[in-house]
C-alpha cells in the first residue's frame, strides 16, 4: 500500500477522528497527489505509446459495441492504459501518469476525446449513459453491472484527473451501487471515498 493509500485508510477506519485532524490529513493527501510531477521510472511506457495504447483499445471498444458484445467489455483487461490514473498498478508504473503527462496528453484534442468515449461505451456495458446520469433504457441481457469496483474506481478517478466533467456522472453512477448495498473494496482497500461529497449539479 502506497504512503497515499495508507492515509486514506487511515480516514477510512478513523470515522471519530476531529474535524480538523481530518481536514489536515485530506489536505495533505491533495498535497502528496502534487508532490509526484512526472513519471520518470524506467518502465513508464512513455507518452506516445500512451496515446497508441488508448486509440487501439477504443477501436476495440467500438467494435464490441456495434457488435452487442457487451460481455466483452466485462471480461477483457484494459484498465491501465485506457484509465490512467497517479497510483502504481499491477504493472509497476508503466501506466501511471501524473501532473505533467495529464498536461501533455490534455493538449491532445484525440486523445481527450478518446478518453471521453471509451468511458462512455464501458458505461454502456453497465447499462448507465453516462452524459444524460441515468441508466439505460431497455439493456441488453449483459448490459448490467459487472461487479469490477477497481475499474469503475480507476475511471472515475482518472477523469476526474483530468477535470472532466463526466466524472460527475461517473461518480454517480458509483454512489448508486453502493447505496444499493455492493461492495467497494479491492485488495481489502475501501474504494468507496472517490464517490463521496458529490455536488448535485
Amino acid at each position: 500500500m502506497s504512503y497515499i493509500r495508507k492515509k486514506k485508510n487511515y480516514l477510512d477506519t478513523h470515522p471519530d477522528m476531529d474535524d480538523k485532524e481530518r481536514q489536515n490529513l485530506l489536505n495533505s493527501l491533495d498535497t502528496d497527489y502534487k508532490r509526484a510531477k512526472k513519471n520518470t521510472y524506467n518502465d513508464f511506457i512513455g507518452i506516445n505509446k500512451m496515446k497508441e495504447c488508448l486509440y487501439n483499445q477504443l477501436n476495440d471498444f467500438e467494435q464490441w459495441a456495434r457488435n452487442e458484445d457487451w460481455s466483452k467489455f466485462h471480461h477483457s483487461h484494459y484498465d491501465w492504459w485506457t484509465f490512467p490514473i497517479p497510483e502504481g498498478s499491477s504493472k509497476g508504473m508503466a501506466y501511471t501518469v501524473y501532473e505533467d503527462e495529464v498536461n501533455q496528453l490534455f493538449k491532445d484534442c484525440r486523445y481527450v476525446n478518446s478518453l471521453k468515449k471509451c468511458a462512455e461505451l464501458v458505461c454502456k456495458a453497465w447499462g448507465w449513459d453516462l452524459y444524460n446520469r441515468k441508466f439505460i433504457e431497455n439493456p441488453a441481457y449483459n448490459q448490467k453491472w459487472s461487479n469490477w469496483p477497481i475499474r469503475l474506481y480507476k475511471m472515475a478517478f482518472c477523469l476526474e484527473f483530468f477535470g472532466l466533467s463526466e466524472a460527475i456522472s461517473v461518480r454517480r453512477y458509483g454512489q448508486y451501487l453502493i447505496n444499493k448495498g455492493y461492495e467497494f473494496t479491492y485488495c481489502n482497500y475501501n474504494l468507496e471515498y472517490i464517490f463521496d461529497e458529490l455536488d448535485d449539479d
